[in-house]
Protein backbone atom coordinates (compact mmCIF):
# COMPACT_ATOMS: atom_id res chain seq x y z
CA UNK A 1 0.00 0.00 0.00
CA UNK A 2 1.02 3.71 -0.29
CA UNK A 3 0.25 4.54 3.32
CA UNK A 4 3.12 6.09 5.20
CA UNK A 5 2.06 6.30 8.78
CA UNK A 6 -0.75 4.64 11.16
CA UNK A 7 -1.59 6.67 13.67
CA UNK A 8 -5.19 6.99 13.54
CA UNK A 9 -6.06 4.40 15.94
CA UNK A 10 -5.67 6.78 19.15
CA UNK A 11 -9.04 5.59 20.30
CA UNK A 12 -8.94 2.02 19.70
CA UNK A 13 -8.94 -0.30 23.02
CA UNK A 14 -9.40 -4.31 22.37
CA UNK A 15 -8.99 -6.19 19.11
CA UNK A 16 -10.97 -9.24 19.63
CA UNK A 17 -8.98 -11.23 17.00
CA UNK A 18 -5.83 -10.28 15.06
CA UNK A 19 -3.72 -7.16 14.54
CA UNK A 20 -1.97 -7.65 11.11
CA UNK A 21 0.17 -4.90 9.85
CA UNK A 22 2.20 -6.68 6.08
CA UNK A 23 3.61 -5.55 3.09
CA UNK A 24 3.68 -1.84 3.11
CA UNK A 25 6.52 -0.60 1.10
CA UNK A 26 5.38 3.16 1.77
CA UNK A 27 5.22 3.11 5.82
CA UNK A 28 7.15 4.81 7.90
CA UNK A 29 5.93 5.74 11.71
CA UNK A 30 3.55 3.64 13.61
CA UNK A 31 2.44 5.20 16.60
CA UNK A 32 -0.17 6.66 18.85
CA UNK A 33 -1.81 3.28 19.64
CA UNK A 34 -1.73 4.20 23.14
CA UNK A 35 -5.21 3.51 24.39
CA UNK A 36 -5.20 -0.20 23.38
CA UNK A 37 -5.25 -2.99 25.95
CA UNK A 38 -6.27 -6.58 24.43
CA UNK A 39 -5.63 -7.89 21.67
CA UNK A 40 -7.45 -11.51 21.38
CA UNK A 41 -5.57 -12.89 18.39
CA UNK A 42 -2.25 -11.91 17.20
CA UNK A 43 -0.15 -8.88 17.13
CA UNK A 44 1.90 -8.89 13.69
CA UNK A 45 4.16 -6.11 12.30
CA UNK A 46 5.96 -7.96 9.63
CA UNK A 47 7.45 -8.17 6.05
CA UNK A 48 7.02 -4.03 5.24
CA UNK A 49 10.03 -3.85 2.96
CA UNK A 50 10.22 -0.35 2.54
CA UNK A 51 10.78 2.39 5.09
CA UNK A 52 9.58 1.46 8.23
CA UNK A 53 11.39 2.52 10.87
CA UNK A 54 10.02 3.51 14.39
CA UNK A 55 7.05 1.71 16.02
CA UNK A 56 5.85 3.64 18.67
CA UNK A 57 3.69 3.34 21.51
CA UNK A 58 1.02 0.37 22.67
CA UNK A 59 1.60 1.56 25.72
CA UNK A 60 -1.34 0.63 27.29
CA UNK A 61 -1.40 -2.70 25.86
CA UNK A 62 -2.03 -5.67 28.60
CA UNK A 63 -2.48 -8.89 27.00
CA UNK A 64 -1.68 -10.42 23.64
CA UNK A 65 -3.81 -13.55 23.15
CA UNK A 66 -1.88 -15.32 20.55
CA UNK A 67 1.76 -14.35 18.99
CA UNK A 68 3.78 -11.22 18.87
CA UNK A 69 5.57 -10.75 15.97
CA UNK A 70 8.05 -8.01 14.88
CA UNK A 71 9.87 -9.44 11.85
CA UNK A 72 11.09 -8.75 8.26
CA UNK A 73 10.90 -4.90 8.40
CA UNK A 74 14.73 -4.68 7.33
CA UNK A 75 14.25 -0.57 7.88
CA UNK A 76 13.42 -0.77 11.11
CA UNK A 77 15.27 0.96 14.07
CA UNK A 78 13.51 1.46 17.31
CA UNK A 79 11.05 -0.29 18.63
CA UNK A 80 9.44 1.42 22.03
CA UNK A 81 6.43 1.80 24.24
CA UNK A 82 4.61 -1.67 25.19
CA UNK A 83 5.28 -0.73 29.34
CA UNK A 84 2.68 -2.42 29.89
CA UNK A 85 2.99 -5.53 28.15
CA UNK A 86 2.27 -8.86 30.84
CA UNK A 87 1.36 -11.66 29.02
CA UNK A 88 1.69 -13.09 25.34
CA UNK A 89 -0.30 -16.43 25.49
CA UNK A 90 1.21 -17.28 22.38
CA UNK A 91 5.13 -17.02 20.93
CA UNK A 92 6.94 -13.19 20.62
CA UNK A 93 9.60 -12.64 18.45
CA UNK A 94 11.90 -9.97 17.21
CA UNK A 95 13.62 -10.96 14.10
CA UNK A 96 15.24 -10.37 10.45
CA UNK A 97 15.13 -6.49 11.03
CA UNK A 98 18.23 -5.26 9.41
CA UNK A 99 18.62 -2.28 11.39
CA UNK A 100 17.21 -2.37 14.68
CA UNK A 101 19.10 -0.34 16.91
CA UNK A 102 16.89 -0.93 20.43
CA UNK A 103 13.68 -2.85 21.74
CA UNK A 104 12.06 -1.95 24.96
CA UNK A 105 13.08 -2.99 28.04
CA UNK A 106 9.39 -4.89 28.26
CA UNK A 107 9.96 -4.91 32.07
CA UNK A 108 6.03 -5.85 33.09
CA UNK A 109 6.14 -9.18 31.08
CA UNK A 110 5.32 -12.03 33.32
CA UNK A 111 4.73 -14.98 31.02
CA UNK A 112 5.69 -15.78 27.22
CA UNK A 113 2.77 -18.97 26.56
CA UNK A 114 5.13 -20.54 24.07
CA UNK A 115 8.39 -19.14 22.54
CA UNK A 116 10.44 -15.94 22.84
CA UNK A 117 12.83 -15.52 19.96
CA UNK A 118 15.94 -13.01 19.29
CA UNK A 119 16.96 -14.14 16.10
CA UNK A 120 18.94 -12.16 12.78
CA UNK A 121 18.85 -8.77 14.79
CA UNK A 122 22.42 -7.73 12.65
CA UNK A 123 22.36 -4.00 14.20
CA UNK A 124 20.99 -5.06 17.43
CA UNK A 125 23.58 -4.00 20.34
CA UNK A 126 21.72 -4.80 23.45
CA UNK A 127 18.86 -6.93 25.46
CA UNK A 128 18.20 -5.51 28.45
CA UNK A 129 15.17 -6.30 30.76
CA UNK A 130 12.63 -8.55 31.12
CA UNK A 131 12.95 -8.26 34.86
CA UNK A 132 9.48 -9.55 35.52
CA UNK A 133 9.55 -12.33 32.77
CA UNK A 134 9.02 -15.74 34.57
CA UNK A 135 7.97 -18.47 31.89
CA UNK A 136 8.51 -19.30 28.64
CA UNK A 137 6.56 -21.85 27.55
CA UNK A 138 3.66 -24.16 28.94
CA UNK A 139 3.78 -27.75 30.24
CA UNK A 140 1.11 -29.25 27.91
CA UNK A 141 3.30 -28.45 25.31
CA UNK A 142 6.48 -29.44 25.40
CA UNK A 143 6.37 -31.24 22.02
CA UNK A 144 6.04 -28.08 20.48
CA UNK A 145 7.30 -24.69 21.47
CA UNK A 146 8.95 -23.09 24.24
CA UNK A 147 12.19 -22.57 23.37
CA UNK A 148 14.23 -19.14 24.75
CA UNK A 149 16.33 -18.04 21.51
CA UNK A 150 19.15 -15.64 20.86
CA UNK A 151 20.50 -16.38 17.66
CA UNK A 152 22.49 -14.30 15.07
CA UNK A 153 22.44 -10.62 16.14
CA UNK A 154 26.12 -10.45 15.02
CA UNK A 155 26.14 -7.51 16.67
CA UNK A 156 25.10 -7.77 20.01
CA UNK A 157 27.15 -6.71 22.50
CA UNK A 158 25.22 -7.10 25.92
CA UNK A 159 22.43 -9.33 27.61
CA UNK A 160 20.72 -8.08 30.73
CA UNK A 161 18.01 -8.60 32.96
CA UNK A 162 15.93 -12.05 33.05
CA UNK A 163 15.97 -12.06 37.01
CA UNK A 164 13.07 -13.28 37.86
CA UNK A 165 12.76 -16.14 34.70
CA UNK A 166 12.49 -19.41 36.48
CA UNK A 167 11.19 -21.94 33.51
CA UNK A 168 11.98 -22.64 30.26
CA UNK A 169 9.60 -25.13 29.11
CA UNK A 170 12.13 -26.37 25.78
CA UNK A 171 15.36 -25.40 24.79
CA UNK A 172 17.77 -22.61 25.76
CA UNK A 173 19.66 -21.75 23.01
CA UNK A 174 22.40 -18.39 23.27
CA UNK A 175 24.19 -18.55 19.72
CA UNK A 176 26.14 -17.41 16.73
CA UNK A 177 27.68 -14.00 17.13
CA UNK A 178 30.42 -13.79 14.59
CA UNK A 179 32.19 -10.17 15.28
CA UNK A 180 34.88 -10.59 18.05
CA UNK A 181 33.44 -7.34 20.14
CA UNK A 182 29.78 -9.39 20.52
CA UNK A 183 28.47 -10.47 23.22
CA UNK A 184 31.24 -11.62 26.34
CA UNK A 185 29.16 -11.94 28.93
CA UNK A 186 25.57 -13.42 29.87
CA UNK A 187 23.29 -12.99 32.55
CA UNK A 188 23.42 -15.02 35.45
CA UNK A 189 19.76 -16.50 35.47
CA UNK A 190 20.24 -17.48 39.30
CA UNK A 191 16.15 -18.51 39.65
CA UNK A 192 16.07 -20.54 36.29
CA UNK A 193 14.81 -24.01 37.43
CA UNK A 194 14.08 -25.61 34.82
CA UNK A 195 15.46 -26.00 31.39
CA UNK A 196 12.88 -29.01 29.25
CA UNK A 197 15.29 -29.72 26.56
CA UNK A 198 18.53 -29.07 25.82
CA UNK A 199 20.82 -26.34 26.83
CA UNK A 200 23.05 -24.88 24.43
CA UNK A 201 25.76 -21.93 24.18
CA UNK A 202 27.85 -21.64 20.70
CA UNK A 203 29.70 -19.65 18.69
CA UNK A 204 29.93 -17.09 21.26
CA UNK A 205 32.83 -14.62 22.64
CA UNK A 206 31.98 -14.84 26.38
CA UNK A 207 34.79 -15.21 28.64
CA UNK A 208 33.38 -16.85 31.55
CA UNK A 209 29.87 -18.96 32.42
CA UNK A 210 28.61 -18.28 35.80
CA UNK A 211 24.78 -18.65 37.17
CA UNK A 212 22.76 -20.83 36.79
CA UNK A 213 23.07 -22.06 40.66
CA UNK A 214 18.97 -22.84 40.84
CA UNK A 215 19.37 -25.15 37.60
CA UNK A 216 18.60 -29.19 38.85
CA UNK A 217 18.19 -31.06 35.63
CA UNK A 218 18.46 -30.60 31.92
CA UNK A 219 17.67 -32.61 28.54
CA UNK A 220 21.44 -32.13 26.76
CA UNK A 221 24.18 -29.36 27.38
CA UNK A 222 26.08 -28.10 24.20
CA UNK A 223 28.76 -25.65 24.90
CA UNK A 224 31.08 -25.40 21.47
CA UNK A 225 33.33 -22.87 19.77
CA UNK A 226 33.36 -20.05 22.62
CA UNK A 227 36.89 -19.63 21.89
CA UNK A 228 37.41 -17.19 24.52
CA UNK A 229 36.22 -18.81 27.06
CA UNK A 230 38.46 -19.31 30.64
CA UNK A 231 36.10 -19.48 33.35
CA UNK A 232 33.23 -22.10 34.24
CA UNK A 233 32.13 -21.40 37.87
CA UNK A 234 28.25 -21.87 37.80
CA UNK A 235 25.81 -24.64 37.33
CA UNK A 236 26.58 -25.58 41.17
CA UNK A 237 23.63 -27.58 41.68
CA UNK A 238 22.77 -29.38 38.26
CA UNK A 239 23.31 -32.77 39.28
CA UNK A 240 21.43 -34.55 36.16
CA UNK A 241 21.57 -34.33 32.26
CA UNK A 242 19.17 -36.85 30.83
Amino acid sequence: SNVTSISNFSSLEFIGGDFEIKENSSLTVIENIDKLQSIGGELKIHVNFGGLNAIKGFNNLVDVGGNLTINQNPSLQQISGFNNLKNVLGSFSIANNDFLLSIPSFNKLVEVGKSLNFNGNDTLSEINGFMALESIGEIADLNQEGDFIIRNNNRLITITGFENLKTVYRYLEISNFIFQNSITKIPDFNLLETIGAEFSIQNTFITSLSGFNSLISIRGFTLVDNSNLKVIDGLNNLNHIF
